[in-house]
């Protein structure tokens, strides 16, 4: 980022870094914030708005103002992983709902509900992570029927949506945000130096969460938030977007291409961002995997990791930026193709009886 945006930001405070920022963030951004949500169809006005350090600060509200200790909260599976640990730090009982290419399983959701009478989902509309999927809006409009029925509350993350190459459908535009709160991200596509998000929900909601930013952090980062602001008033977001969709695309398209010669089956394809998620060949141990990746200087990230019960035991969490590099794919081929051929082997031995395993055979 030119020093010239951070001149230019101070330029605009009379009291330069001595300003001091208003707990529910500066006006002047929250108006250009609530003008870029209006840009993708969800109708908000500043008084809204609630600025944080970030999606994950968000998170943290969202728990103080909402839930208490033995409530229960449904989470996607797979799903955000930093947010399992830190809902059961709030002695919190997590529940998994499975999310499937088109958006969570509408029979578990419902069984869930009935079941455990739930306080809040999560849930991650638009490019989930890990998997790199958004939901329908035929899914989108059952979440929301069932939710109202059952009095349950939405935190609806948005963090990857400056990614979505499209118009992406948002629980928060199809609710109006009657139930829903909507939170999002600046770190992510533009710097995460400037830790700058927001919080979209009704008034009453609104003023549950700023009242716990205040006992947390009394108030936003006034340098930041004037930074920010300079950003959004050049007006070239939009086309700074523009670019980094094509460029996603771009590396998706060639990294799924390499990975899936490598090996590794795409359970679906996704529609843009930053992951994508694959599945390794029966038979081979993850873990010794993930060891011998990073013995190679190769971090990868299995499925479990993504799973608050541990699932998808077979699955890997692609970076698409990273994975366009070759040595990736030559690593992954030579180690599939060496459990390939070990498994064949085994299998034409003479009375052998022999089955792949998930663990015990070697990479």
């Amino acid at each position: 980022m030119p020093a010239s945006v951070v001149q230019r930001a101070l330029a605009r405070s009379t009291a330069g870094l001595a300003s001091r920022c208003p707990p529910q963030g500066l006006p002047e951004l929250r108006e250009q914030i609530a003008l870029l949500m209006r840009g993708q169809g969800l109708a908000v006005d500043a008084g809204r708005i609630l600025t944080t350090y970030g999606g994950t600060h968000a998170i943290d509200l969202i728990c103080r103002a909402f839930l208490r200790p033995g409530d229960t909260v449904l989470v996607e599976d797979p799903g955000y992983f930093l947010m399992f640990e830190r809902l059961r730090q709030e002695g919190l009982r997590v529940v998994p709902i499975a999310r499937r290419p088109d958006g969570l399983d509408l029979a578990e959701l419902e069984a869930a509900c009935r079941l455990h009478r739930p306080r809040l989902l999560f849930i991650q509309t638009v490019l989930h992570n890990p998997t790199g999927w958004s939901s329908s809006a035929a899914n989108l409009h059952q979440v929301l029927v069932i939710a109202r029925q059952h009095g349950l509350l939405i935190a609806e993350d948005d963090v990857q949506g400056h990614f979505h190459p499209g118009h992406a459908t948002r629980l928060a535009a199809l609710s109006g945000l009657d139930g829903v709160i909507y939170y999002s991200s600046f770190c992510k596509a533009l710097s995460p130096a400037l830790r700058t998000g927001y919080v979209a929900a009704d008034p009453a909601l609104l003023k549950a969460l700023l009242r716990e930013k205040i006992y947390a952090v009394l108030t936003g980062a006034a340098l930041n938030e004037w930074v920010l602001l300079e950003i959004l008033l050049a007006g070239r977001l939009r086309k700074h977007l523009e670019r980094l969709q094509a460029r996603l695309l771009q590396a998706r398209t060639l990294s799924a291409r390499q990975l899936g010669e490598a090996g590794i089956a795409m359970d679906h394809p996704g529609e843009g961002g930053l992951f994508l998620w694959g599945q390794v060949p029966e038979g081979v141990d993850m873990n010794l995997l993930l060891q011998d990746a990073y013995r190679n200087k190769i971090l990868l990230v299995g499925g479990p990791t993504f799973s608050s019960t541990g699932q998808a035991p077979r699955h890997l969490r692609f970076n698409v930026v990273f994975s366009q590099q070759p040595r990736l794919a030559d690593y992954l081929r030579e180690r599939l193709q060496a459990v390939a051929d070990s498994t064949a082997l085994l299998q034409r031995l003479p009375g052998s009886s022999v089955q792949p395993r998930q663990s015990g055979s070697s990479v």
